[in-house]
């Protein structure tokens, strides 16, 4: 019977080591993700997503800072591209603008989204399973 060592531990003990803490990090992870509700309003934030979501405003209120910057820097890089008649450059900058605010908005609807914390901005009634 061969052996290998792996830091000085035979195969076998290393290889019960990384079981067992791979299951530790499984059990870590599931406690520092559990569900649970932001306090953040549901109301103000689907509210900044559907009248001021090109901007990035609903970002910036649910602690999303840098989706908030990139927001703001894809409104400036189409409203720059439109006014020096770079008029694809702008187009293509606006759709993706557009598809991400549209996201952003549908995924606030159906509360499946996430403030800064990692916590669910969930719609009035919304139960949140634990796993």
């Amino acid at each position: 019977m061969l052996l290998t060592l792996v830091n000085d531990m035979p195969l076998v003990h290393s290889a019960s080591l990384f079981f067992l803490y791979s299951r530790l990090k499984i059990v870590y992870s599931t406690e520092r993700y559990m569900k649970s509700a932001s306090e953040k309003s549901y109301v103000v934030a689907v509210c900044l997503s559907a009248v001021f979501g090109f901007i990035g405003l609903q970002h910036f209120y649910l602690k999303r800072h840098l989706q908030g910057y990139i927001d703001i820097g894809l409104t400036i890089g189409w409203i720059y591209c439109f006014a020096s008649g770079q008029i694809l450059l702008g187009v293509v900058l606006f759709a993706v603008d557009m598809a991400h605010s549209i996201t952003v908005t549908i995924l606030l609807l159906t509360g499946t989204y996430r403030d800064g914390d990692g916590k669910y901005v969930c719609y009035p009634g919304q139960q949140l399973n634990q796993y």
